[in-house]
């Protein structure tokens, strides 16, 4: 009888944690991302003192705090707004990829890159901050 109990035991342990894996508790997901908004804000202070337009996400998958940069202007060889967009960790200060683009002006040589290799296009690198900063 004692054997069954202590089979019975584990196997309702081994079911709960299977049934848990993955998941992660609604207010652990909420403390992250508040902390990794903490830690994007220090690091844009330290990195990118003059820029403002960011955003962050605590990747669950990766369990890292990505930053988003959005840095808007006026290209003066173009004379047009032109956007420069790249992502990095907040803590290690790793850059996942950037990308250039004139929204308004597709004559204009764009490029970036995801991870070390060439993006093709702009749909590819936003598929891909897309992926980095829902997961």
């Amino acid at each position: 009888m004692k054997k069954l109990l202590i089979a019975i035991t584990l196997i309702t342990c081994i079911y709960l944690l299977c049934a848990c894996e993955g998941k992660i508790d609604t207010k652990v997901a909420y403390e992250l991302q508040e902390s990794c908004a903490k830690k994007a804000e220090q690091a844009m202070k330290n990195e990118y003192p003059l820029q403002r337009t960011y955003e962050s996400h605590h990747n669950l998958k990766l369990n890292k705090c990505i930053i988003r940069v959005l840095n808007i202007g006026i290209d003066p060889s173009w004379k047009t707004t032109c956007t420069d967009e790249w992502l990095f960790d907040a803590n290690e200060r790793k850059k996942y990829g950037e990308y250039y683009y004139c929204s308004d002006r597709p004559d204009i040589p764009f490029g970036g890159n995801i991870e070390g290799k060439d993006c093709k296009n702009l749909q590819e690198w936003q598929s891909f901050v897309k992926k980095m900063m829902t997961e």
